[in-house]
């Protein structure tokens, strides 16, 4: 729901609003609502950037956050129908992932799953 607010606006700007309303066609109040937002979109894009680059500053190698990822991810090991089943290592499926699902049987370890066995190894 749009609010009524009131701002001051240079005299110079407002004579390029009208004119710029005129030719196009469209109300001032659209005209500035559509540079309003645009300012707010460029705005907020370089403060994501900034954030970006302050996080990587912080951890620049993402070994903390790549970390956090494999902990997260890991808690679902056995629970997510997306991941299949965790097989002991070495062990694969008898049966080809398709035909596990047709049958209504998990699927064999996903890369997903393969690769954090990888990573949890090498810890």
């Amino acid at each position: 729901m749009s609010k009524d607010t009131t701002f001051r606006i240079d005299p110079a700007i407002q004579g390029g609003l009208k004119t710029l309303s005129r030719l196009l066609g469209k109300p001032v109040n659209k005209l500035v609502n559509d540079a309003l937002l645009q300012y707010v979109k460029a705005q907020a894009g370089k403060m994501e950037v900034d954030l970006l680059r302050e996080y990587r500053d912080l951890d620049p190698d993402l070994s903390r956050s790549v970390g956090q990822a494999v902990q997260r991810e890991m808690g679902y090991v056995g629970r997510d129908p997306m991941e299949g089943i965790l097989l002991p290592e070495g062990e694969d499926a008898p049966v080809s992932d398709r035909r596990m699902r047709m049958l209504g049987t998990p699927a064999a370890p996903s890369p997903a799953q393969r690769e954090l066995r990888a990573i949890l190894k090498r810890r």
